[in-house]
């Protein structure tokens, strides 16, 4: 059985992603199916609206790797399937095996969850998780998705303006920050995967109080280039 985190529109519960975990450990996280990928080559291109011709058929998950054969390593990439090509991109991290802190392994601004492609399927059997309701007129989703062990809890804090909650997984512990950008979604979504190279090495964990700067950077970076591009008023 999947777990499937839900946002509720117009009284019904919208996909917002789902996680399967795997016999080994890992942790697969899908986006819903039918989706469509633009790639553009700066914030700028992905924050202004473009037209649906622009993108392509694209079904993108994410894996989390247990990797038992490594005992200071994790493994996290993200895989794009095109219809004539795929991509990856992937993060080498110490950050769980040993600092025992966090690692990010998503931050979306969420596209229109009042499309159909986000409804759930019929006869939906996943544990359902829910983070409340939304109005995409007036609002876009905003959200990270942060991994430590197990028995890693995130301690969180109540002068951070965001919702989080906390899932436990038999490897993992999968932390969730969300939060709204007070104007109308766009129909895509915005992707921010943090990868790593042979030349940058692993990845280090982050301590609660950066994956919260982190998740307040990357949202004032979305921000501040959305009202660049509309102002306040669109």
């Amino acid at each position: 059985m999947a777990t499937r985190f839900v946002v509720n529109v117009n009284r019904a519960p919208k996909t917002v992603f789902k996680v399967h975990e795997t016999r080994s450990g890992d942790l697969n996280v899908h986006t819903t199916s039918g989706g469509r990928r633009y790639s553009g080559k700066s914030l700028q291109e992905m924050v202004e609206t473009q037209p649906e011709s622009a993108f392509e058929e694209c079904n993108t998950h994410i894996s989390v790797h247990n990797t038992p054969s490594n005992p200071q390593l994790n493994f996290i990439t993200q895989t794009e399937k095109f219809a004539d090509r795929q991509t990856k991109m992937a993060q080498a991290t110490t950050g769980i095996k040993v600092e025992n802190l966090f690692v990010p392994v998503l931050f979306r601004v969420s596209g229109d969850h009042s499309r159909p492609r986000y409804d759930l399927p019929a006869n939906c059997k996943d544990r359902l998780i829910s983070l409340g309701q939304y109005e995409p007129r007036v609002g876009q989703l905003r959200f990270m998705i942060v991994c430590s062990r197990r028995d890693k809890n995130f301690p969180f804090h109540a002068e951070h303006p965001s919702n989080n909650l906390e899932v436990q997984f038999r490897c993992f512990n999968l932390t969730l920050l969300w939060s709204y950008l007070n104007q109308p979604s766009h129909p895509q979504a915005i992707d921010f995967f943090l990868g790593t190279s042979k030349e940058s090495g692993p990845m280090r964990g982050a301590d609660w109080f950066e994956i919260y700067n982190l998740y307040t950077d990357l949202s004032m970076l979305h921000a501040n280039e959305y009202f660049r591009a509309y102002g306040d008023g669109h």
